[in-house]
């Protein structure tokens, strides 16, 4: 997601963050994808009943993922906890 990666390079790198971001809004290779209400509401869920963990946006992930996908290719320990395999570790 790349709230995720605005987020990770601004607390590093203030000016490649905006730079990232500016870069792909003009991309022909980056997509942004509107989520449905349907799924908005899900992550909203998702959201209350993990209220205990530090997930930050994770939530439209696990929305997305939680009817057929198990495994995500990430480093975020976060998807372990919410019982999926993280490929990356």
């Amino acid at each position: 997601m790349l709230d995720e990666t605005y987020t990770l390079l601004l607390s590093a790198l203030a000016i490649t963050s905006v730079e990232l971001g500016e870069r792909s809004e003009s991309s022909r290779l980056v997509s942004v994808v509107i989520f449905p209400e349907d799924l908005e509401e899900e992550a909203w869920q998702l959201f209350k009943q993990y209220a205990d963990k530090e997930f930050t946006t994770d939530f439209t992930s696990f929305a997305e993922m939680r009817a057929d996908i198990w495994e995500a290719f990430t480093t975020d320990y976060h998807f372990e906890q919410a019982g999926y395999q993280r490929l990356l570790k």
